[in-house]
């Protein structure tokens, strides 16, 4: 059975931590979970990959970059999820993002889970 809606939380504490949480509408309860990542290198990464995609897009987009792309994501959820997080992503049917102003430019809606982006799994 799905859960009716859930909220993403991600929040950058510092260079090197972040923290993550879920929480389920109507609830003001949040868990959160603290990440120690390199965001600078989801940015490095990221920038890359962007580049490429500009690059394709003015030509065609092959399947090299759409399994980048995928791989991107998957790297996001293994670092930036836990088990926990994915599986409540799973069961929701609708989500909303609360992302900190400081990583508002990194592709959430990528995230892979259970072999699908985020964008195919919930509705956002």
């Amino acid at each position: 059975m799905q859960c009716e809606k859930v909220i993403l939380e991600i929040i950058r504490k510092d260079l090197k931590t972040v923290q993550a949480g879920i929480q389920y509408q109507g609830n003001s309860l949040c868990q959160y979970e603290t990440i120690d990542i390199s965001i600078d290198t989801i940015e490095i990464n990221w920038r890359k990959l962007l580049k490429r995609l500009n690059h394709q897009a003015r030509t065609q987009m092959d399947d090299i970059t759409i399994l980048e792309l995928r791989d991107f994501g998957i790297d996001l959820s293994e670092k930036l999820l836990s088990a926990e997080i994915k599986k409540q992503l799973i069961r929701s049917e609708y989500l909303l993002l609360n992302i900190d102003d400081q990583l508002v430019h990194l592709p959430w809606e990528f995230i892979v889970i259970n072999h699908q982006f985020l964008f195919e799994l919930n509705a956002l």
